[in-house]
């Protein structure tokens, strides 16, 4: 091990120690501190990060990663090509290395930076005038496989393809829910490439024209919404079956969760047509009443129905279709049912089962206002078809009536 290493490990074991003092602490955050200014830094924090290294020491990994995030967001766009690639694949292989026995942090940590840096360079190539000429250097600078490295980890086992939902949440909440400073250089290419890969082609093709510069970041034609939904189908089988163990329940639920958080990241604008395509109410509607499910997965899937009901839709048929499967008598029942379900002792509230009948209540709600909204401009289109009538009526002409004059003899 580099003697560097050794000695960053080394004042990280002082830091938290119990048997150090303040002065020894002191000197000991100085220097790592000192780190962060270093060229090499970004190194170190790989070499600290990698399970190969230090498989359990956490707080090593973990402060190895704070380094990487820190290099990437104040130097990246000093490095030249060579030293972005390079840093670049270092967190695909930390993120392939992730292991089921890691904490959550370490893996939420790893999204984090993968965020970071597709915001800076994923699909930088688009913002140039030859946009059907991308040279392979002008790929590699794009991170043109980055959806190709992402469906490799979704592939390679359970615990990667999980935090792909966790690198894509992230990605997600970066690109359409905060205001990001770096999106907000580089919003019109980040908008265009998240529905590119997160939608099938064929559907995009429905509503769009081709567009191959963008289809060049996309690593196949199906799109993610298709592989979550199967993963969603595999996740609830697992559930339904008989005698599974605590620990299989527990994964399952575990994966459902993070399924349905990166949904509601990105039900508010997928294309209808593609939730209609993935028929995606009807397996919400399947998860709240499923018995064996965890009380938080209907907590989300409430929060991702409320998305759903309450997003807008400029095409008043993908609203009946989307959402004619709710008004109809099984998905009035399945909604009265969960209500009905939801036992609250005022003497000892469950903070659980409280959220979920206020997250309930809450999308009950937005849904009938809705509803209103929809019947108030079906009224005043009423009401302008009536006035138009009444003015135009006016001005239709009249024939005139001459009196009948008959002459005397």
């Amino acid at each position: 091990m580099d003697e560097g290493i050794k000695q960053i490990i080394l004042s990280l074991e002082v830091i938290y120690s119990p048997q150090s003092n303040n002065d020894q602490r002191h000197k000991a955050q100085f220097f790592l501190d000192g780190l962060k200014k270093l060229p090499e830094s970004p190194f170190y924090g790989y070499q600290l990060a990698n399970p190969d290294n230090n498989k359990f020491n956490y707080i090593v990994r973990h402060f190895g990663l704070n380094l990487l995030l820190n290099s990437i967001t104040t130097n990246y766009a000093t490095w030249d090509l060579e030293k972005r690639i390079t840093v670049r694949n270092w967190v695909v292989e930390l993120a392939t290395k992730t292991d089921v026995a890691d904490p959550n942090y370490l893996k939420e940590k790893i999204a984090f930076i993968w965020s970071e840096l597709a915001k800076r360079c994923w699909g930088a190539c688009l913002t140039s005038n030859a946009l059907a000429k991308f040279t392979d250097e002008m790929k590699l600078e794009s991170w043109a496989d980055m959806d190709n490295n992402l469906l490799e980890m979704w592939n390679h086992n359970t615990v990667t393809r999980n935090l792909t939902l966790i690198i894509l949440r992230c990605l997600f909440e970066d690109v359409y829910l905060l205001d990001d400073p770096i999106v907000a250089q580089r919003t019109s290419v980040l908008n265009s490439l998240c529905p590119e890969i997160v939608i099938s082609e064929d559907i995009l093709l429905l509503q769009y024209e081709a567009n191959e510069s963008i289809r060049t970041f996309a690593s196949n034609s199906e799109g993610w919404l298709l592989k979550w939904c199967s993963y969603l189908d595999d996740c609830v089988n697992v559930l339904l079956k008989q005698g599974i163990s605590a620990t299989e329940k527990e994964a399952a639920n575990t994966s459902i969760c993070k399924i349905l958080h990166v949904m509601r990241t990105s039900l508010y604008w997928i294309l209808p047509l593609a939730l209609r395509g993935s028929h995606v109410l009807t397996k919400l509607m399947m998860l709240i009443q499923l018995p064996a499910m965890d009380i938080k997965v209907k907590i989300l899937t409430i929060d991702c129905l409320q998305i759903i009901f309450t997003r807008p839709y400029n095409n008043p048929n993908d609203f009946d279709d989307i959402l004619g499967v709710v008004f109809q008598t099984q998905g009035l029942e399945v909604l009265f049912n969960l209500f009905q379900s939801i036992v609250l002792n005022p003497d000892d509230v469950d903070e659980n089962d409280y959220s979920l009948m206020k997250k309930l209540v809450e999308m009950i709600v937005g849904l009938s206002e809705y509803l209103q909204a929809e019947a108030d401009k079906d009224k005043s289109k009423m009401r302008q078809a009536q006035t138009t009538t009444l003015i135009i009526l006016p001005t239709i002409p009249t024939t005139t009536t001459i009196p009948l004059q008959i002459p005397t003899p």
